[in-house]
């Protein structure tokens, strides 16, 4: 990731879940309204449900919303060239529904990296999320996504709970945070609706 392509992609992180959501929404649901508070269940526990209930497929991406006045853990598994969001009450826990959707290149380029290699992801994404809040003590996962830059695995965490949300980058292979940027709210604005190349 460049420097200067990293304050955008950080804003495109905190406003949309990841590249396959918009691939079907195009732009943040209009439903959507931002989650200022953590909820119940945090994103590492919504993950872990949803990788129990589609066994056999590669977390790519998740995160807390408020659709339609019910907060969510959205998380997206990928198989192969599929993907299934799955979607959890972020109160009682409970799925509430499962979606199939179709996955863009770049996503699936990344499933079959995976599922070659699953060291290049040794580290799970609760791992990752841990890493990322340990260095802010108090915060919360808002968001979590698996890519690949610059030729390394790495999740991208989007951290609440601060002055300022920051999205912090823990590799996948070790589970080592690499660095941590603040998002501002003019950044976070600028990036709404816009897709990441």
């Amino acid at each position: 990731m460049n420097q200067s392509s990293s304050p955008r992609l950080a804003a495109v992180l905190l406003l949309g879940l990841c590249a396959c959501k918009a691939d079907r929404h195009g732009a943040q649901e209009e439903h959507e309204i931002p989650v200022e508070h953590q909820p119940v269940l945090s994103l590492a526990a919504g993950i872990a449900i949803a990788q129990q209930s589609e066994p056999g497929t590669q977390f790519l991406g998740a995160e807390i919303e408020n659709e339609g006045g019910r907060v969510i853990c959205s998380v997206v598994l990928g198989k192969g060239e599929a993907a299934r969001e799955v979607n959890i009450d972020a109160g009682s826990g409970k799925i509430v529904n499962t979606e199939n959707e179709k996955l863009h290149k770049r996503s699936i380029a990344l499933v079959q990296a995976l599922a070659k290699d699953a060291t290049l992801a040794a580290t799970t994404p609760a791992q990752a999320i841990e890493a990322a809040r340990a260095k802010f003590p108090g915060s919360w996962a808002l968001e979590a996504k698996l890519e690949k830059d610059d030729g390394a695995y790495v999740y991208e965490i989007v951290l609440a709970g601060g002055k300022e949300p920051r999205v912090a980058v823990v590799s996948a292979t070790d589970g080592v945070l690499k660095k941590v940027e603040e998002l501002e709210n003019e950044e976070a604005e600028e990036g709404e609706g816009k897709e990441k190349d």
